[in-house]
């Protein structure tokens, strides 16, 4: 796959190749930064998945061109699939660990004070200050 990607997408200066041919990682130059990527497992992990409810629904219609379509898909049926989880549970879950990980800490907040609407320095208005530090809460 690695020999695949430097072939294809070499010459481009926002491609990165690693430095050893033994390294699987791959780097993209984006917008915020450099990003690398392992090889290992990465078409698994990023193959699309056919629904269980979807070839369900295409089993069960009369149109001809959906059914070649999606021949290869119902051959293989929804008892060999595996289950892929949902956006929303695979966003449950990651925010199941964040919030595991923000209870086994000691997490504390500064609160920053906008010292005047203009943000400019050497100015100072003490209203504004005021209020915020009431409304805090």
């Amino acid at each position: 796959m690695l020999d695949k990607l430097h072939k294809q997408h070499g010459p481009n200066k926002n491609y990165l190749k690693p430095r050893s041919d033994a390294n699987p990682k791959f780097g993209l130059n984006h917008f915020a930064g450099v990003v690398f990527y392992d090889t290992v497992g990465f078409l698994e992990k990023n193959r699309d998945s056919f629904s269980t409810d979807l070839v369900h629904v295409i089993q069960s219609t009369k149109n001809k061109f959906l059914l070649n379509l999606f021949a290869e898909e119902i051959r293989m049926g929804s008892e060999t699939r595996k289950k892929s989880p949902t956006l929303g549970a695979q966003f449950k879950k990651s925010l199941d660990a964040l919030m595991k990980t923000l209870s086994s800490c000691q997490p504390f907040f500064i609160r920053c004070i906008k010292p005047n609407e203009f943000k400019k320095p050497m100015m100072f208005d003490r209203e504004l200050c005021v209020r915020q530090l009431r409304y805090s809460g």
